[in-house]
């Protein structure tokens, strides 16, 4: 009797010496596993996960070839505190918390749409607080209106 399997199963089972069949739905054909590794083999490359080991030869030779230079300056960046782009990441926070947020009706729509002040804050690149306190503004104006 034949039952379908999922390839994994297929797999196991070929392995165990059990006879598997595959059905090429495409070319409507039945080919047995065996062929199917085959045909797949001639056509494919396979890769695993292996153990980095040191290469002990090139470790030797990139030591002989950097024997005589002098020694690397200290690299300032290393030293400076996380950047992104050309400002730290205390110059972006500070940056966010001073944003005004412009586009009224456009935070107005994603605040009806149930947006949650962070993800509103992200969307603005402002901080949280500021999101408060703008629709806090806006719900002010509407009462006034």
């Amino acid at each position: 009797m034949w039952g379908q399997v999922s390839m994994n199963k297929a797999l196991r089972a070929f392995l165990s010496g059990r006879t598997v069949k595959v059905v090429d739905f495409n070319a409507e054909t039945v080919l047995s596993f065996e062929e199917v590794l085959q045909r797949f083999e001639q056509g494919a490359a396979f890769f695993t996960e292996t153990v980095a080991t040191e290469n002990l030869e090139f470790s030797e030779a990139v030591e002989e070839m950097t024997e005589d230079l002098p020694p690397a300056a200290p690299d300032p960046e290393q030293s400076a505190p996380k950047k992104r782009g050309k400002k730290t990441v205390d110059d972006v926070e500070r940056e966010y918390a001073n944003r005004k947020i412009t586009d009224l009706k456009g935070l107005r729509a994603l605040r009806d749409a149930g947006w949650s002040a962070k993800k509103l804050a992200e969307e603005f690149r402002c901080s949280e607080a500021t999101v408060y306190n703008t629709l806090k503004r806006l719900e002010e104006q509407e009462v006034e209106a």
